[in-house]
């Protein structure tokens, strides 16, 4: 690997055609994450726009779908604790036999 990058330091067309394309990279790196940089605000602009066209209130909503995932929540850790719960029990038997 040593050897490569000292070739490479080395002979100026090698260094050229390194570093362009290291700037093609970035370039297109960075040309990639502003197209979903962009699509990411669209998205959520539309979001916003349809919460706030569709609902008398927007805050409202927003509280209904928090408290509505928040019962979902509560319902998946009351479930995983039954289970858990069932789960010793049944090692418990197991470990008297």
């Amino acid at each position: 690997m040593d050897i490569v990058f000292q070739q490479i330091l080395e002979q100026p067309l090698l260094l050229a055609a390194a570093l362009i394309i290291v700037v093609l990279l970035a370039y297109f790196l960075i040309k990639k994450l502003m197209k979903l940089a962009l699509i990411l605000i669209v998205i959520g602009a539309a979001f916003l726009a349809y919460i706030y066209f569709t609902a008398d209130n927007p805050q409202e909503k927003i509280e209904q779908i928090l408290d509505t995932g928040m019962e979902k929540i509560e319902q998946v850790q009351d479930g995983a604790g039954a289970l858990k719960e069932q789960i010793e029990k049944k090692v418990d038997e197991l470990n008297k036999k």
